[in-house]
């Protein structure tokens, strides 16, 4: 017998609706992506919009749409009087990286680099390197760093560099931002924030107590302020001024 109603898909798990409401949010995100690339990213806006378009789909199109969201606020916020934007290469790396992300607190990371890439010309690609250091964080390592930059001791050598001093914490501080209860797992955590460089060179468990050194390197407070959306320098940022070589704190670097 030949059916003569009209073809009708069979949806057995119920997730139709499901998939057309996942198109609207992700249709919405997409929008409020492109809204944000017409306005820092105009040369480039129509080309990563239909990247995204055709390869983000909804999980990561609802991620790629909070960092552009948070991007807007941190932009509101610098108050600058003449428009900024950002160079393509580095628009197109922050939203295919940051899109993965599901993390609140990281996304804002992300949309920090983003904000502190935006110039009046356009032309900055320093934060490529801090691109590709937040994107091998997890967001539990993320929140380490930035646990770690906000409390250490910071300071200006004669040179005018930024350093820190050791930053001693309990082994189970480590193991509550980690949120592990394996010694050997944060250990492995740490030892990959040293490695990849932005914990100083003698960061990581004591080899004789329960404690940690986990101060940032220069590099990982580089990192963490330009994820703050702060375009400036370090010492800029922490407001501070040159110490003479008697009050240096022990870099451990």
């Amino acid at each position: 017998m030949v059916d003569n109603q009209p073809n009708k898909s069979i949806d057995l798990l119920g997730l139709k609706g499901v998939s057309d409401s996942i198109h609207v949010v992700s249709k919405g995100a997409i929008d409020g992506i492109g809204a944000l690339l017409g306005r820092i990213c105009l040369p480039a806006a129509e080309e990563l919009g239909l990247y995204f378009k055709d390869k983000i789909h909804s999980w990561r199109a609802g991620n790629a749409a909070a960092i552009a969201a948070a991007t807007e606020e941190v932009l509101g916020n610098m108050q600058t009087s003449e428009p900024v934007h950002a160079h393509p290469k580095l628009v197109g790396k922050i939203f295919e990286m940051g899109s993965w992300e599901d993390d609140r607190e990281v996304q804002r990371m992300w949309a920090g680099l983003l904000a502190s890439a935006c110039t009046l010309e356009g032309r900055d690609q320093r934060n490529l390197v801090f691109i590709h250091l937040l994107d091998q964080l997890s967001a539990s390592q993320a929140k380490l760093l930035n646990f770690a930059c906000d409390k250490a001791t910071k300071s200006i050598s004669v040179t005018g560099l930024v350093q820190c001093a050791q930053l001693q914490v309990s082994e189970q501080e480590v193991l509550d931002i980690f949120e592990t209860d394996d010694i050997h797992d944060a250990d492995v955590q740490l030892d990959h924030l040293r490695e990849i460089g932005v914990l100083q060179f003698l960061g990581g468990f004591h080899p004789s107590n329960n404690t940690a050194n986990i101060a940032p390197s220069p590099l990982g407070l580089h990192l963490f302020v330009r994820c703050q959306g702060f375009r400036g320098s370090t010492s800029e940022y922490f407001e501070l001024g040159k110490t003479n070589s008697n009050s240096e704190p022990n870099p451990g670097t």
